[in-house]
């Protein structure tokens, strides 16, 4: 416990803000499962670039490439990263995010089925 304590707060050092995430599973039968975390980060930007080369014949290689800019204070060590030219928000807010309960659909009564 006091070795998680220690990486949070070495964490914490490093950015303004943490976001806790709560994950809690229910059920009878013991599973293993993966779970995935992605987000956006701020003060971070990319610009593309392009590199154009010939072989001297009649081969002529085109390269998109991509500078990346990153101030957020993160570790980026074995990331993947997605880069997009789409603009989620213009504002720069993450969304609010609500808890959200998934059912299986045929254990659910319908109005019909009363």
């Amino acid at each position: 416990m006091q070795d998680k304590m220690n990486v949070i707060l070495s964490l914490s050092e490093k950015s303004s803000r943490i976001t806790k995430i709560l994950v809690s599973f229910t059920g009878t039968e013991k599973k293993e499962g993966r779970l995935n975390l992605t987000y956006q980060s701020g003060k971070v930007s990319w610009k593309p670039f392009y590199s154009v080369s010939m072989d001297g014949k009649e081969r002529i290689e085109f390269e998109y490439l991509a500078e990346i800019n990153q101030e957020s204070g993160e570790d980026w060590k074995n990331i993947n990263l997605l880069l997009s030219t789409s603009s989620p928000d213009v504002s720069g807010r993450r969304p609010r995010l609500s808890s959200q309960r998934l059912y299986d659909q045929k254990n659910q009564l319908t109005k019909t089925g009363l």
